[in-house]
């Protein structure tokens, strides 16, 4: 199945116009098959040239959606002075060109760039589906949004310098390829959809590296949601080494090392549970005193002198039989001193 056409290694940003003439181009082969369509694209979506590229102050103040379908790319939407930057991304890792399934993520963006607060990111979502991947590689694609780490923002900071991590964020997860207003736990059940909801965090006790996923020590991931049994943390075989309560939210901790040799601690609501409008400080999770566990002495843990320098929120895509859709109505990520 196929939703788009997708650019391998194209790192710039298409024009909405163009992305969404590949997608109706692609539903008028199927109807002309007697298949359904495989994505209906927004009210005003395919129309200016996408977030980000059309620098300077006559924007007028319109409300623009924009569809991207790329393996991966870099969409940063305009915001004004002053605002947080973030940066969006398909980020399909674990696919490529001709390979079954595909992704499309639609973001929402407003022309001006004054949104409501200066911490407020985007409204976004995305629809995917792929089949079941090697226990090797089960992933293809972590959609995600980040943090810029620039002069609106206080990262890099380190550990013992971070005073809070608020993250306010409202998603839905459900299926077919309409934004939906629910978690639909029964119809992702059915179509055997394996994903997860995250918020993810780098660190490293070089500045420059915890800004950088592929080359920080640590990776400290925030499960809000797992859907699928396939859907495992890492170290989840070794069972919880400690749990922690965030504003009435229970998290669990698991502890690995992944593919890159990474250590990756894993902050996991209970099995069977969710937290798809949460509101609180992440801060206790990242400061945590991890000396205080029993933990394998070839994993090492973040101490206070490692610098957090990455924070994004995104779901981990690994397989269903017919398309899904994570829609993010709302999110705003603060970390200060």
């Amino acid at each position: 199945m196929v939703l788009g056409t997708i650019l391998s290694g194209c790192l710039f940003i298409l024009p909405a116009a163009v992305t969404t003439g590949v997608l109706v181009g692609w539903d008028a082969v199927r109807s002309g098959s007697n298949q359904k369509p495989l994505f209906t694209v927004p009210p005003g979506g395919g129309a200016g040239g996408g977030p980000g590229m059309n620098p300077g102050n006559n924007r007028g103040d319109k409300i623009e959606t924009d569809i991207y379908c790329d393996k991966t790319v870099g969409i940063y939407p305009y915001v004004s002075k002053d605002h947080q930057q973030y940066t969006l991304n398909p980020n399909q890792w674990g696919w490529d060109e001709g390979d079954p399934g595909a992704l499309c993520m639609s973001v929402t963006t407003y022309q001006n760039g004054s949104y409501p607060s200066k911490t407020i990111a985007p409204k976004w979502s995305v629809t995917w589906q792929y089949p079941q991947g090697p226990p090797t590689q089960p992933v293809h694609a972590f959609p995600n949004i980040k943090l810029n780490a620039d002069d609106e923002t206080e990262i890099p900071l380190k550990i013992s310098d971070v005073g809070q991590i608020a993250v306010d964020v409202e998603w839905y997860y459900g299926t077919g390829n309409g934004d939906p207003t629910t978690v639909d736990i029964a119809a992702l059940t059915n179509v055997n959809a394996a994903t997860n909801v995250a918020i993810d965090m780098f660190l490293d006790t070089n500045e420059k590296s915890s800004t950088d996923p592929e080359k920080a020590e640590f990776e400290v991931m925030v499960w809000l949601a797992a859907f699928g049994s396939a859907t495992e943390p890492i170290g989840l075989a070794e069972g919880s080494k400690a749990s922690e309560v965030i504003n009435g939210v229970t998290f669990n901790l698991y502890y690995g090392k992944n593919g890159l040799g990474q250590t990756v601690l894993t902050w996991m609501v209970p099995a069977g549970t969710i937290a798809n409008n949460f509101n609180g400080d992440l801060s206790p999770l990242v400061k945590y005193d991890f000396s205080t566990l029993t933990l394998p002495a070839d994993i090492p843990y973040p101490k206070p002198n490692a610098w957090l320098g990455y924070i994004g929120l995104g779901s981990e895509a690994l397989s269903a039989t017919q398309n899904v859709t994570l829609s993010v109505p709302k999110l705003s990520m603060e970390i200060t001193a």
